[in-house]
């Protein structure tokens, strides 16, 4: 179930970012960056914390028994990033399209 309560989380959470960050090139990077970062970092903390042999089970979320850390939540914010970017780029490729050449 905490599998479910998360991908919602991240989707949910992505989808607010897209819609609300302004649609810049700018915005788009910082969206890249941020989802690069969590995502390296949650795999520096699961390296270091977790069995190496469980991470993928992490990156979907899923928790294992035993280690209360070792659940995935840190990469919630990297997915919710990257549901984030496609988004904003669409947004600011239709702002840049419809802007008349002047």
């Amino acid at each position: 179930m905490l599998t479910f309560y998360l991908a919602f989380a991240a989707i949910v959470i992505g989808l607010c970012l897209g819609f609300e960050a302004p649609a810049t090139g700018r915005s788009a990077g910082a969206l890249v960056g941020g989802a690069t970062f969590f995502f390296v970092a949650a795999l520096g903390v699961y390296g270091w914390q977790c069995d190496a042999t469980t991470i993928p089970d992490i990156l979907l979320f899923r928790s294992v028994p035993g280690h209360p850390f070792c659940n995935g939540r840190l990469t919630l914010l990297a997915y919710a990033f990257l549901i984030a970017v496609p988004i904003v780029s669409v947004r600011w490729l239709a702002a840049k399209s419809s802007t008349p050449n002047v």
